[in-house]
């Protein structure tokens, strides 16, 4: 049996401060891939995300708000053959 493809998405804005702390704490071994999303942050959260290995880093086309980086980054996940997909928040507000 095949296992599901789990893919973690992080809808991301003005998270360059959090960002590699909140990947960090991600269990290894669980997610066949992670997205970073970044909604045209006006920090420096897309050069931080640059800096991260084995992400897939994308930003939206243009800033959409949260709703639809969620959809946008939810329909990269599933483009690229996501089974599962987790949101998690880079801003390290939920656990």
């Amino acid at each position: 049996m095949r296992r599901s493809k789990v893919f973690a998405i992080l809808p991301a804005y003005n998270a360059a401060k959090t960002l590699k702390g909140v990947l960090d704490s991600l269990p290894k071994g669980v997610f066949h891939s992670i997205i970073v999303s970044d909604d045209h942050s006006v920090d420096d959260t897309w050069v931080q995300a640059a800096k991260l290995r084995n992400i897939t880093r994308i930003q939206t086309p243009k800033n959409l708000g949260y709703g639809g980086n969620v959809k946008y980054c939810l329909s990269a996940a599933l483009a690229r053959g996501a089974d599962v997909v987790v949101e998690i928040h880079p801003d390290g507000e939920y656990e």
